[in-house]
């Protein structure tokens, strides 16, 4: 008898105490409909790689790790290629599963090597 009453008192406890953890949200409407514009934005995105000139500065002196793949383009050469020649000092290059440069096949398996055209 006296486990009857118990279970029943945690059950009402329980039941009690769940709505207390409820947050209450007041969700407002606006008076007014918005309204969409089409206007056009003269902002403009500008990707990292043709900003050379605020992140390469960082970069000298350092030992640079590059992760890419062979769309990491700063206009017709690879981002690779164009910070060496910036003078940023890169140790080694990652490239995901085609190679940085884009020349292997599908799902090769790719051992550490040197790139023939930066060595």
């Amino acid at each position: 008898m006296f486990l009857k009453y118990s279970v029943v008192s945690v059950c009402v406890l329980f039941l009690a105490y769940c709505p207390a953890q409820q947050q209450k949200v007041k969700i407002e409407t606006p008076d007014q409909e918005t309204k969409t514009t089409t206007e056009k934005s003269t902002n403009v995105i500008i990707p990292g790689a043709e900003r050379l000139d605020v992140y390469v500065p960082l970069l000298k002196g350092k030992r640079v790790a590059v992760f890419a793949n062979h769309t990491a383009m700063v206009g017709k050469r690879h981002l690779v290629d164009t910070l060496l020649k910036l003078g940023v000092n890169i140790k080694v290059t990652f490239g995901p599963e085609h190679g940085f440069r884009g020349n292997a096949p599908d799902g090769a398996k790719i051992e550490s090597t040197v790139d023939k055209a930066t060595g």
